[in-house]
């Protein structure tokens, strides 16, 4: 029993660092690419849309979890186009503002926003620059998303 608890103790704290502030790389589990922002020159205009990339460990591709947002390390924060729950709005940046559709929960791989919706890639796609969209939650691996 004691094993147990010290292998689950050892997974959670190297769990939080991740969820909690630190800055990390967002994969796909069907791909192995990255959540990427398109570079603009070292920042990201509002309603710029979110795609799929190849993982080059570049500022684009690195985002940090707090406070149940996700933020760009441009400073601006995961969105929904529109700002309401509809299945295959694209998943952009905007300036954070704390609206409804900048709150995200991470649970099982999936990210989860909105109306319950979660991030997936549209068409289930694995080629760069797939646009990222919120639809119903499912087993897809499109859905899978794990914290590097």
């Amino acid at each position: 029993m004691i094993r147990q608890f010290s292998l689950v103790t050892a997974v959670i704290l190297l769990y939080l660092p991740a969820v909690s502030g630190h800055a990390a790389q967002f994969t796909s589990a069907a791909s192995g690419s990255c959540m990427n922002l398109p570079e603009h020159g070292g920042f990201a205009p509002d309603g710029t849309m979110v795609h799929l990339f190849h993982c080059h460990d570049t500022s684009n591709q690195t985002w940090t979890v707090s406070n149940g947002q996700i933020n760009s390390s441009f400073g601006s924060c995961l969105d929904v186009q529109g700002g309401a729950p509809n299945n295959g709005a694209h998943v952009i940046v905007v300036a954070c503002n704390g609206r409804p559709s900048q709150q995200w929960a991470l649970s099982n791989g999936q990210i989860t926003g909105i109306g319950g919706k979660c991030i997936d890639v549209q068409g289930g796609g694995t080629a760069d620059t797939t646009p990222l969209i919120i639809t119903m939650c499912s087993p897809s691996p499109s859905q899978q998303w794990s914290l590097q």
